[in-house]
């Protein structure tokens, strides 16, 4: 099309000199040179739309980004409830220091180094993408509006997507999910010393594990969380509009997406205590006394406690009387009033 149109202001051009010349004018006006690259810049499209140049698809790439951080920004997450984030400079990242929660003692000699144990548990990151295309032909025709939703919509499923590996990751810690101690994650049999049990175990979860929605008693003072988010990459938004791109020269698409690299496992059983029994005073008190009896290899406690209850929807109006009513169902005195911060979250609901 280029090259047709080329040849028609050729023409043109060398038809007017031809009649500049015979009307008398000098040849070296009459077939002066004409500033062919501007004239086909201005011509390059027609009418209405936008011309594709570099200037236009990074006005595009500018309003698009803009559109996809917006949308990011307005998501409240909720993985952080639960999940540390650990930032991660390689491949993957090794988690030996969770078996030892040593604690501060009396300095008496020499120092007591505590060695940290080679359990081998390593996340390694993964690559997490959604990319969508527009069409070249929409940009030509000052179409790009349509894609703002699309655009936005990139930035609101990367917001969300740590919330979607977190709270399935935590679930999947009563079956599958394997805490650093080779063990699920939620388990009777936890080894104190993090290797065998010669020191004993102990429980974060009833032995009867019930089948409702589950709920979750965790201590969230602690520099260290249940749940690790360990971020290589952070999600970003990432574009490909070089319009000499096979995706561009074969399917007509510039594409624009989210990216990300990052990782879920599993931090410290000891500050979470999952179930699915139904929730109500008794089986609360249990989970309570679970946390707050765990002590260290050398029977020091760990001072856990049960701070935030974690439920669905599901359980949300049992948690509420629990914490939030003066009385309980029989009347008396509800000790359990104000004992711990409630944390409804919807990724619990219906599991």
């Amino acid at each position: 099309m280029k090259i047709l149109k080329m040849i028609s202001i050729y023409t043109g051009a060398f038809a007017l000199s031809v009649i500049a010349f015979a009307a008398g004018a000098s040849p070296a006006y009459a077939f002066a040179p004409l500033e062919l690259d501007v004239a086909l810049d201005a011509l390059a499209i027609a009418g209405a739309g936008i011309m594709i140049n570099a200037a236009t698809l990074q006005a595009a790439q500018t309003s698009f980004k803009t559109l996809f951080q917006g949308a990011f920004d307005k998501v409240v997450q909720t993985f952080t409830v639960i999940a540390m984030k650990v930032p991660s400079n390689t491949s993957a990242n090794d988690y030996k220091w969770l078996g030892q929660l040593p604690g501060i003692r009396k300095w008496l000699g020499d120092k007591v180094v505590h060695n940290l144990m080679a359990h081998g548990y390593f996340l390694r990151n993964e690559d997490f993408e959604l990319t969508v295309g527009v069409d070249r032909n929409d940009f030509s025709d000052d179409q790009l509006g349509v894609y703002n939703p699309l655009m936005a919509n990139l930035g609101d499923a990367g917001a969300r997507h740590p919330d979607e590996l977190v709270w399935p990751a935590l679930i999947a810690g009563f079956t599958t999910g394997k805490s650093f101690d080779g063990v699920p994650f939620f388990s009777v049999n936890h080894p104190v010393n993090g290797v065998d049990n010669s020191d004993g175990t102990y429980a974060n979860r009833p032995a009867t594990l019930g089948s409702g929605e589950p709920w979750f008693l965790v201590d969230d003072s602690r520099p260290v969380q249940p749940i690790i988010f360990q971020e290589r990459e952070p999600y970003h938004f990432v574009s490909a509009t070089d319009p000499e791109s096979p995706n561009v020269f074969m399917q007509k698409k510039f594409m624009y997406g989210v990216e990300a690299r990052v990782a879920v496992g599993y931090g410290l059983p000891q500050l979470v205590y999952g179930s699915r029994q139904a929730l109500n005073g008794s089986t609360y008190k249990a989970a309570r006394l679970a946390l707050s009896g765990l002590k260290r290899v050398d029977g020091t406690p760990l001072g856990v406690k049960g701070m935030k209850l974690i439920v669905g929807e599901g359980n949300f109006e049992a948690a509420n009387i629990l914490l939030t009513n003066d009385r309980d169902a029989s009347g008396a005195t509800n000790t359990w009033k104000g004992t711990a911060k409630l944390a409804l979250i919807d990724h619990l609901t219906g599991q």
